[in-house]
């Protein structure tokens, strides 16, 4: 929820325009009404900077991320940790010890329900028989006790694809 001692950020990841409505309005509406926007777009020719730009909060160098495909999402886990702890209510004093962070990651099976489990990740990948692949990773941070509440928008559109969409939601879960 909306939790008025918490900061709102919204985190974007898309990899292409929109098809049937303008999001620039939308987008400019929330950031009026102190709603810090993250975008994090996957690399095509659909957008150009200077829509993402648009979009995105400033300064845009901190809250717009490009990376080159969807495989390289977790390139932009660090800064999106740094900018959450950036805009996050109350102020904290720094960490003196790295948090270890976790990602929940899920095993995809065709024939039965998915069973879920949580473990520190970096970049997952899958291998063909659906299994998600992930390694340990320690991020820095100076945010313990932030208080952000924070919603993905996730493009789900036909271009992302089903193995795009699903690393998608594994980066993001």
């Amino acid at each position: 929820g909306d939790r008025d001692d918490a900061s709102d950020l919204i985190i974007l990841i898309t990899d292409g325009a929109a098809k049937d409505k303008d999001p620039l309005p939308e987008a400019q509406s929330l950031k009026s009404n102190g709603v810090v926007m993250f975008v994090v777009y996957i690399k095509t020719d659909e957008l150009t900077i200077n829509e993402i730009n648009a979009i995105a909060s400033r300064p845009t160098e901190k809250y717009a991320i490009v990376v080159d495909s969807f495989d390289e999402l977790y390139t932009a886990t660090n800064d999106l940790i740094v900018g959450a702890c950036g805009i996050a209510r109350p102020t904290v004093k720094p960490l003196t010890t790295p948090i270890l962070t976790t990602q929940k990651t899920t095993t995809i099976q065709r024939t039965n329900p998915s069973p879920t489990s949580t473990r520190a990740t970096q970049a997952p990948t899958m291998d063909t028989t659906g299994q998600v692949i992930t390694t340990p990773r320690i991020i820095e941070t100076e945010c313990d006790g932030a208080i952000v509440d924070i919603v993905f928008v996730i493009d789900s559109s036909g271009s992302v694809g089903i193995n795009n969409f699903r690393q998608v939601l594994v980066f993001v879960g």
